[in-house]
């Protein structure tokens, strides 16, 4: 039971968090709080990338740098930045709604 707890519920609970806090965010009163949350997944994407480059490349050995490619980094920018398009989503789509 705890594992259930641990490995669905709770992750479940997070995201369905963050879309609640996007959603009030967006219908506030400055609508522009809605980009909160998508700039911050989008920073930290860019931490990701700047780890990768400052710590795990230099760490590498001669035959792995020569295999690493830097189409990888971009690969990585845009999986993590599949959550801050949803949360843009939303709030275009809260933003769409309140105008109609």
């Amino acid at each position: 039971m705890i594992t259930i707890v641990k490995d669905i519920l709770i992750p479940v609970g997070a995201v369905a968090f963050l879309i609640w806090i996007q959603v009030l965010l967006s219908k506030g009163t400055n609508p522009k709080m809605g980009y909160i949350l998508p700039g911050i997944i989008t920073s930290m994407s860019l931490f990701w990338i700047l780890l990768v480059l400052t710590l795990v490349l230099p760490s590498m050995s001669t035959a792995d740098r020569a295999n690493f490619q830097y189409f990888d980094l971009v690969k990585l920018f845009l999986i993590t930045n599949i959550p801050s398009l949803i949360l843009l989503g939303i709030h275009m789509l809260v933003v769409k709604v309140r105008k109609s």
